[in-house]
């Protein structure tokens, strides 16, 4: 069954943190002790770059001296999976019988959003394990 969310409720909660919905949502998730300053600090610097190559990619793509700054993404990275661990713990593991009343051991979380990027970036990084690797497990967990 689909929780429907109460908007003044949000407006009251997230919206109400600041103008923009996004950054709203970041201080919503620092409120609750799932980020701190310093990934927020990180995102923000994530986006810039990312702003940054949607506006110059040409030049990315041109200009040998024009490189991504891979801790931006890192930091992106890092964000992202601690909301995610934060959202698992307090909203999903609650409301899922199967683990009602295990110890979880937060460093084994790892949530899909996660495990895409970090094959996204192995791939584009020339850091898969093997060649084909995410490919062969892809087959073999659809049994193809």
């Amino acid at each position: 069954m689909e929780k429907k969310i109460n908007e003044d409720e949000y407006k009251k909660e997230v919206r109400s943190l600041a103008k923009s919905p996004l950054d709203a949502t970041l201080l919503w998730f620092k409120s609750n002790g799932a980020i701190d300053d310093k990934d927020i600090e990180g995102f923000k610097k994530a986006r810039k770059l990312r702003n940054d190559i949607a506006h110059e990619l040409p030049l990315y793509i041109s200009e040998s001296d024009r490189n991504i700054d891979q801790s931006a993404y890192e930091s992106l990275l890092e964000v992202t999976h601690k909301i995610g661990v934060w959202w698992v713990i307090n909203f999903e593991l609650p409301i899922n019988p199967d683990y009602d009343g295990q110890e979880i051991d937060e460093s084994e979380i790892k949530t899909g959003t996660i495990l895409m990027l970090q094959m996204i970036m192995d791939i584009a990084y020339d850091n898969e394990p093997e060649e084909g690797y995410y490919y062969k497990n892809a087959v073999e967990r659809m049994n193809l």
